[in-house]
């Protein structure tokens, strides 16, 4: 058995790297790092797409928004969010990043699954869609972490 190996273009190597370093630089942020250098890595007109109907859902549209977001989802996380990356794929400008995420809540561990897809310009994030792989599981968690919010 012949395994063949995909050849990275030029676009996905930049699109990868470039990923790569806003992703280590969001992780940082949830574990409460400054938030200055997620916001170097968006794109000026970013949108991200969070679906459901929590504290978190919404379409997200410009870097403020975004950062408004990030905050706020950090915020009703009380800080303890941690993301963990899994498998990735990278395709043209598009990067799909799978990841479990928790929180620590009142001595409960929450949990969750998501597909996140980027469209990268290149080397910003131009659009994001998060999307849970358990959605009403993932509503749930961000619905009751949202009313015990400060």
């Amino acid at each position: 058995m012949r395994i063949r190996l995909a050849a990275v273009s030029a676009l996905e190597s930049v699109t990868l790297r470039a990923f790569e370093a806003f992703a280590r630089a969001q992780r940082a942020m949830y574990l409460g790092a400054d938030s200055r250098a997620v916001r170097e890595w968006l794109a000026p007109d970013v949108i991200w797409h969070v679906p459901g109907q929590s504290a978190i859902a919404g379409d997200h549209r410009g870097r403020d928004a975004v950062m408004d977001y990030f905050d706020r989802r950090r915020a009703i996380a009380g800080g303890t969010m941690a993301i963990v990356a899994g498998e990735r794929l990278v395709s043209g400008d598009v990067v799909i990043q799978l990841a479990d995420g928790q929180v620590e809540r009142d001595g409960e561990r929450l949990s969750w699954r998501t597909a996140g897809v980027y469209r990268m310009d290149g080397e910003r994030v131009a659009e994001a869609w998060l999307i849970p792989l358990e959605s009403a599981a993932f509503d749930e968690i961000w619905t009751a972490l949202g009313r015990h919010a400060p």
